[in-house]
């Protein structure tokens, strides 16, 4: 039977499209909340999720093709199944990193599982090259809920570790601009090490001190003479005094010393 490219299309463009309008919603999670909660050494790498799950959407739209082209009386009821695995699958990622819920994606993620491997079963009694295209889908999801258990273990509550949540205005300067979410702290931190950095940077100043008359070599005759003046007097400790002016002109600050 000759390929009908646009059912195909549709029927791989449904989950494919749903999977990424759904991710939009978990965008600030992503970036704000998940790379700071502890996750087991064999998790994969974040750039392996993108393209491994669009890989699995495009094979379960495949499948649905193949039983949709069929057309059996047991059609029905296979899709029903499909379709509500579908979305359970789609409710995980907003319930994950939007909500940060774990215990309910947890759930989630297991009925997913559950109803995608009555799918195989229902699509198998169709079509077996079907069947064969959502098992790829149906291992990663065992992958996923053992992840999903582990992250949840490791992370009680779904709360990043306390030393992430005290550097977190330091190390992640957008946190500011979301006082609720879980581990902002007040701007105190930020202030006084960006404070300190001007500090520092002011104190960089071109200093410039003349060396004292007891270790400068006279150069003129009024030098000299100033010089013979003061080593007849009475010995007494030089008193130095800084007096500090200011060059509008080059807008530095130059400090001299006066014996």
């Amino acid at each position: 039977m000759p390929v009908q490219w646009g059912p195909l299309a549709i029927a791989v463009g449904i989950p494919v499209g749903a999977g990424f309008s759904i991710s939009l919603l978990s965008a600030t999670g992503l970036k704000n909340w998940f790379p700071y909660i502890r996750k087991p050494s064999w998790e994969p790498p974040p750039w392996f999720f993108g393209p491994c799950w669009s890989l699995l959407y495009t094979l379960m739209g495949v499948a649905s093709y193949l039983v949709w082209r069929a057309g059996t009386p047991l059609s029905a009821t296979a899709f029903k199944l499909y379709g509500t695995q579908l979305i359970f699958n789609l409710a995980w990622q907003p319930l994950f990193f939007a909500v940060n819920n774990m215990t309910i994606s947890q759930i989630d993620n297991l009925a997913a599982l559950g109803f995608a491997t009555a799918t195989a079963l229902a699509f198998r009694e169709i079509s077996r090259t079907a069947s064969l295209l959502m098992v790829p889908y149906i291992s990663f999801l065992v992958f996923a809920n053992a992840l999903n258990f582990q992250v949840a273990r490791l992370n009680p509550g779904g709360r990043p570790p306390r030393e992430h949540a005290d550097t977190d205005d330091l190390a992640r300067p957008q946190d500011m601009k979301n006082p609720g979410q879980d581990g902002y702290r007040p701007a105190t931190q930020a202030a006084l090490s960006k404070s300190s950095r001007q500090v520092s940077h002011r104190a960089r100043v071109p200093l410039k001190v003349m060396a004292s008359a007891g270790t400068a070599k006279p150069r003129t005759p009024n030098m000299r003479n100033r010089a013979a003046r003061a080593s007849s007097l009475p010995a007494i400790a030089p008193c130095a005094v800084v007096s500090r002016t200011s060059a509008v002109a080059s807008g530095r600050t130059a400090f001299s010393i006066r014996i």
